[in-house]
């Protein structure tokens, strides 16, 4: 952290007035994003759909459109590429794990709390 008083660059070099080519030109784009494409397809419908391959020709298209089209193209027949295409719109599935332990013995706790912890167990999963 600097003092009061402190120029942490006495020189002035550095930062984007001496490397215009490390400037952003503009702001974050979220056309350009993977997701927006996906999901630019996805609420296409299916003549929409082919019809922008043919008005957007790949020297028109982002990287984005070409990889998302070609994704969304593929989604149609392979159900793993459909899989993917929905689990970055829609989101993963929540997945559950369930985890048993039995508590034997442990240093530090003594036999009444050990008791206590078997009943709360039992009463939480009856299953058991």
């Amino acid at each position: 952290m600097p003092k009061p008083g402190d120029i942490n660059n006495p020189e002035g070099k550095g930062g984007f007035a001496d490397n215009p080519q490390n400037k952003a030109s503009g702001r974050w784009k979220k056309e350009n994003s993977q997701s927006y494409c996906l999901n630019f397809f996805l609420q296409l419908n299916e003549a929409e759909f082919l019809e922008w391959e043919k008005s957007n020709p790949p020297n028109k298209r982002t990287v984005a459109q070409a990889l998302a089209f070609a994704r969304v193209m593929k989604a149609r027949s392979e159900l793993s590429d459909y899989r993917e295409v929905v689990d970055r719109t829609e989101g993963k599935p929540m997945q559950y794990s369930e985890i048993q332990a039995k508590v034997e013995s442990s240093p530090g706790l003594s036999d009444e709390l050990l008791k206590e912890l078997d009943q709360i167990h039992a009463k939480n999963n009856p299953r058991d």
